[in-house]
């Protein structure tokens, strides 16, 4: 027999996936899975394999390739995807210090500029070189870069927080596979390169693996062992599986989910789409398109896209949001290159989308408990709110300073800190940049700090452009986009301009700040838009890259003032209970294992579904819901959610306890952690019992929710802490895994004082 314990642990291991699963259908589009209808556009001048492609400003690049006879195609080609049309823009050569007519070279784009790094020069077999060449896409023009400690050939090279990694491939002989990583950080050039080799070598060496980064993370896709006659190996050249992800965060490799089938010769044809890695054609399986779910670690093959031929080495993008383009390639290998041009739509995707709705031939998962009701899927109408309409009260969701560290503005309000590696929220790569200079704030009403527009985020990726995503509850929002012209380099009328997108719908089509505004003028612009439980924002290229200071999402309601997120006392504040006495200004509330819900204030309860966290730290934990009914005492405000009572998280670490630990401005603050015993198996006293500390203190002993509220009935615990800049919450074990629903955090900022 089960004990009671080993059966916690079971219900507990399983709900976090009945959850996820009740998220994924209420986010996923059904679709059908239909063979591709592909369209043949207009092909290019010559045909090439193994030609390497960039993406910029509204066209793409193909360079060098090899034609029938594996000699070089030393030229380089432009398609230009608004008038479907193929031109001649440079030649390339293998003479010189620096030769340009290389294949099996690592690539880069920075800014205007692609690097080629290392390769084999010339015609085949060439010799591997250890030269970096830069193509000026603007100018059509080369320059020489930083050589290589090595010669390189046939790796992997990607660029993340402005270090230049170049790893794996083949020896100076093209026989066998190394397991160099090198890396040439932009900030310290007089450094050189630095051999990683000790601490992050490359794993599983091998060679023709693609490389794709996605959220300054780097991965490392298939490939092969061995190249010209590699000794000791049994099988040349023998296909691989293998999929890796490099974390410079931590400078670690970490083996992903396999590929379904052993595959390499992928490398211009693998890249990153809608929060997805996208895999077309290869050596194997060259009718085949793949794609990868980072977060669930699944490879789909997608049958519905099958291409209308075998293609070894071709180069393929997703344009315009959901056009799948295939550029030339082997058909079926090297010696019979191909310049036709395909397209597809990709079923799933909208114009300019960033987020995949689903794979279109997977099989929804019957994700319902028998006690659970699925969300209702149905989409919310993406109709623009017109600008002329009443106004109306505005709550705020969020506020964020994009790029910089938390703040406070005249108003004492919140702005939130992003200014981690990765953007908080932002779903693709961008990078952050910040100036000395200060902004003239030309906001009148609902200002923010003139020191949000000294900090920024930027995002070269021409696909995907800057783009947010927003756990909200569905409604009506005003989005304000808080943006200034700061860059020095861009003070002048069309240097910098950029679109923006909202909820798909585009909102402005040719933002120019300077142009508008003048230089270093800090400027909101406001839209009001629908949005379903994921609010989308996007700003796309028009030229140079997108940039902007601050984020501001607010509920819209009914009342005719826009008040602010200061919240008094409330729910039993008279002293009596020895808590403080005045203004409380909301910085933290958490839906701890749950959706984003909206309290009755208008107020955002955040996202807790994920392991990812925003702007705060968390131990390991589990998740668990209910669908039974639950409801709340007397102690519980009425403006907070009864939703916050039907989730947790728990831990069954009994050294680090249930942890959390949020950034604050040091000071008073009030802690609100809200309980309920939801657990079957727990209805009774003594069941379960955890001590809380705050801020090492322990504040609660053998606390028995259960003993004190029965069951499914939430209450709140309110304790006032003098904390530093991190507030330290942990619920540690007495008997069973503590558990909590929610979590609320306030400041003292006006007339606290304690009773």
């Amino acid at each position: 027999m089960c004990s009671a314990t080993a059966m916690r642990h079971l219900a507990e291991s399983f709900h976090p996936l009945f959850s996820r699963l009740v998220l994924t259908s209420f986010l996923a589009l059904s679709a059908t899975s239909e063979a591709a209808s592909w369209e043949s556009l207009h092909p290019a001048t010559v045909a090439r394999g193994e030609g390497v492609i960039v993406e910029h400003d509204g066209g793409l690049f193909h360079f060098n390739g090899f034609d029938e006879n594996i000699d070089i195609e030393n030229s380089v080609e432009r398609y230009d995807i608004a008038s479907d049309s193929w031109q001649f823009v440079s030649t390339t050569s293998t003479s010189g210090n620096a030769p340009t007519a290389v294949t099996h070279n690592g690539l880069v784009v920075i800014d205007d500029e692609a690097w080629f790094i290392g390769g084999r020069i010339g015609d085949s077999p060439g010799r591997v070189s250890d030269r970096v060449v830069i193509f000026d896409l603007e100018r059509y023009s080369w320059r020489e870069g930083p050589e290589l400690p090595v010669p390189f050939a046939a790796g992997g090279a990607a660029v993340v927080d402005n270090r230049l990694h170049v790893f794996g491939g083949v020896d100076s002989q093209t026989r066998c596979d190394v397991s160099t990583h090198i890396v040439y950080d932009f900030d310290d050039r007089d450094a050189g390169w630095r051999n990683l080799g000790r601490t992050s070598a490359f794993p599983k060496p091998r060679n023709h693996f693609a490389t794709v980064v996605m959220n300054d993370l780097i991965y490392a896709i298939g490939g092969q062992h061995g190249h010209d006659h590699c000794a000791g190996l049994a099988t040349q050249r023998e296909q691989t599986r293998y999929v890796h992800v490099y974390d410079p965060s931590f400078d670690r490799w970490t083996r992903l989910k396999d590929l379904p089938w052993a595959q390499s010769h992928a490398e211009p044809s693998t890249f990153a789409h809608a929060g997805r890695l996208w895999s077309v054609g290869g050596l194997k399986q060259g009718k085949r398109v793949l794609t990868y779910d980072p977060a669930a670690n699944k490879w789909t093959y997608r049958r519905d896209l099958d291409l209308p031929t075998a293609l070894f080495a071709p180069g393929a993008r997703i344009f315009q949001g959901n056009r799948l383009h295939v550029f030339g390639g082997g058909a079926p290998n090297v010696r019979n290159p191909r310049k036709e041009t395909w397209v597809t739509t990709v079923p799933g995707l909208n114009h300019r989308a960033h987020v995949m709705d689903s794979d279109a031939n997977d099989t929804p998962l019957d994700d319902a408990s028998p006690s659970e009701t699925p969300i209702s899927n149905t989409p919310i109408s993406d109709t623009l709110i017109s600008d002329t309409a009443q106004p109306v009260a505005a709550r705020t969701a969020y506020r964020i300073n994009i790029g910089g560290p938390a703040l406070r503005d005249a108003s004492n309000r919140q702005w939130s800190a992003d200014d981690a590696a990765e953007s908080t929220f932002g779903i693709t790569d961008s990078r952050r940049w910040s100036t000395a200079a200060t902004a003239e704030v030309a906001i009148t009403d609902d200002a923010p700090p003139a020191e949000l527009f000294k900090t920024s985020r930027t995002s070269f990726d021409r696909q995907r452009g800057l783009a947010w995503q927003l756990p909200v509850v569905p409604g009506d929002y005003e989005v304000r986009i808080h943006a200034a012209e700061m860059w020095s380099g861009a003070f002048a009328a069309g240097v910098r301009r950029f679109g923006i997108e909202i909820e798909g719908a585009e909102q402005d089509a040719d933002v120019d700040l300077y142009a508008r505004y003048g230089a270093r003028q800090g400027q909101v612009l406001r839209y009001r838009v629908r949005s379903d439980a994921l609010l989308d924002i996007s700003l796309f290229h028009v030229k140079q890259n997108p940039a902007i200071q601050g984020l501001e999402i607010v509920a819209l309601g009914n009342s005719t003032s826009d008040e602010p997120d200061a919240v008094l006392d409330d729910g039993g504040h008279n002293g009596s209970d020895g808590l403080a006495m005045g203004t409380l200004i909301s910085i933290w509330r958490i839906n701890v294992g749950g959706a984003g819900v909206l309290g009755s204030d208008g107020m955002l309860w955040i996202d807790d579904t994920t392991d990812e966290t925003a702007g705060y730290e968390r131990a390991a934990s589990r998740r668990y819901s209910t669908a039974s009914a639950v409801v709340a005492d007397a102690s519980v405000a009425g403006r907070v959610p009864i939703e916050v009572f039907s989730s947790e998280r728990w831990n069954a670490d009994r050294r680090s306890g249930l942890a959390w630990h949020l950034p604050v401005v040091p000071g008073q603050h009030e802690v609100r952690l809200y309980l309920a015993e939801i657990y079957a198996g727990a209805f009774r006293e003594g069941a379960r019992a955890f001590d809380i500390l705050l801020e090492g203190d322990t504040v609660a002993e053998a606390l028995d929710v259960y003993a004190e509220a029965g069951a499914r009935t939430g209450i709140v615990k309110r304790f006032l802490i003098d904390s530093d800049d991190t507030l330290d919450i942990v619920l540690s074990h007495v008997t069973q895994n503590p558990a909590l629903k929610a979590i609320e955090v306030l400041e003292c900022t006006v007339a606290c004082e304690t009773f």
